[in-house]
């Protein structure tokens, strides 16, 4: 069985073939969702009725799977961040590690995290792999703590099949799904703060409104209210079968990314690393840790979707807890107060992977030498629940 498809290449037409055969429209629904939300391919929900086109084969995986809600959850964002270290070092520490380091927000937290966690003689086991970019988004904090404590490598050529038979690979994923990441910040530079925490079923039309502006097409074109309606839609049916409160816009937002794009982002390395001449994906699962992953920080952001732990009156205060967290360590006040997301990535991408699809065995599967396995796999991956009406993103 098909358990994950690299979105990256469903625009070839042999699949697109396969999704128009069975009545999809996938090709305008994922450019029309990637106009919405930029930086991920997500359509492979996690939890509750599933609306969307594919059905999410690894899930249950740990690492993967969301915990059941739990009202009562109470660790602090500090609490949950000390701990994943030392969670980490005990299961992870048989090899070097090598930490991403972007010089935003999610890896500073990561580095933060081991200097405050581990002892010194830790440190001789642990490379920092940045480049120049990094260095000038948080210079500072590279001179006085990463400079000092860490061998450094550059990160031009991070993800291939070497480094990670060589160390265990630690990145700033999936931070933006606990936060709502970049997708709430055009809402609240646009817009303002009391507009993020409109009522979603109140104010509907405003937020369907929001969302076919926001997904525009690199024309300049909107895809008009069609795509707009069907992903409100879609999301709003998602969200009622499930029993974690979604109430406001900000809301909206980050059960967007926490619900069904959590999937893709853990994969994103394996979809464009240098792994074209491997045949399972088991050593990326092995050895590609993402720090934010863990039960307790989800259920920290199932908990926390309120102001001042997520998001507060200004775009500096996005991903405040986090900042905070940096800030009793760094006590760098200008970074506290106005450092704010800049859409850096941890390692630059290389081009996409030929592989198309994962089976259950984690084996990989490309289009030219696997084609007649994957033409008859495919269709059993296709959502039935999923609402294929042809006309459903377009004008």
């Amino acid at each position: 069985m098909i358990s994950y498809v690299n979105q990256r290449l469903n625009h070839d037409p042999r699949i697109q073939e396969i999704f128009k055969n069975h009545g999809y429209d996938f090709q305008n629904l994922d450019q029309s969702r990637l106009q919405f939300d930029p930086g991920t391919s997500s359509v492979y929900n996690r939890c509750g009725l599933n609306t969307l086109p594919l059905q999410n084969g690894i899930k249950h995986l740990s690492g993967f799977s969301m915990p059941a809600y739990d009202e009562r959850f109470s660790q602090s964002w500090s609490e949950i961040t000390d701990q994943r270290c030392h969670e980490l070092r005990k299961n992870h520490f048989h090899k070097p590690w090598m930490i991403a380091w972007s010089g935003g927000i999610d890896s500073t937290t990561i580095v933060t995290s081991i200097l405050k966690n581990l002892p010194s003689a830790d440190l001789h086991n642990i490379t920092i792999a940045c480049d120049r970019f990094s260095v000038w988004e948080n210079p500072k904090f590279f001179r006085d703590f990463v400079q000092p404590n860490f061998q450094i490598l550059n990160s031009k050529s991070l993800l291939d099949i070497r480094t990670l038979e060589k160390f265990t690979v630690i990145d700033g994923e999936p931070a933006d799904q606990l936060f709502a990441g970049g997708i709430s910040l055009p809402m609240m530079l646009s817009h303002g703060l009391d507009f993020l925490e409109k009522d979603i079923v109140k104010d509907a039309d405003l937020l369907i409104d929001y969302i076919a502006q926001t997904a525009r097409k690199s024309n300049g074109e909107l895809p008009g209210k069609t795509f707009a309606q069907w992903y409100y839609t879609s999301l709003i049916e998602n969200i009622r079968s499930v029993d974690i409160p979604v109430n406001t816009f900000h809301d909206f937002m980050w059960w967007s990314y926490f619900n069904f794009s959590w999937t893709s982002v853990k994969m994103r390395g394996l979809e464009v690393g240098d792994f074209s001449k491997i045949s399972n994906a088991q050593i990326y699962m092995d050895n590609f840790v993402h720090w934010f992953d863990s039960d307790a920080y989800q259920l920290w952001a199932m908990t926390n979707n309120i102001r001042d732990q997520k998001y507060g009156s200004t775009i500096g205060h996005h991903k405040i807890a986090a900042k905070r967290y940096i800030f009793e360590f760094d006590k760098n006040h200008y970074n506290l107060k106005y450092k704010t997301k800049l859409f850096s990535g941890n390692y630059k991408w290389l081009q996409p992977n030929t592989w198309y699809c994962m089976t259950d065995d984690f084996t990989l599967l490309n289009l030219d030498d696997h084609w007649p396995i994957i033409r008859d796999l495919l269709p059993g991956h296709l959502c039935p629940t999923y609402k294929h009406n042809t006309s459903i993103v377009t004008p």
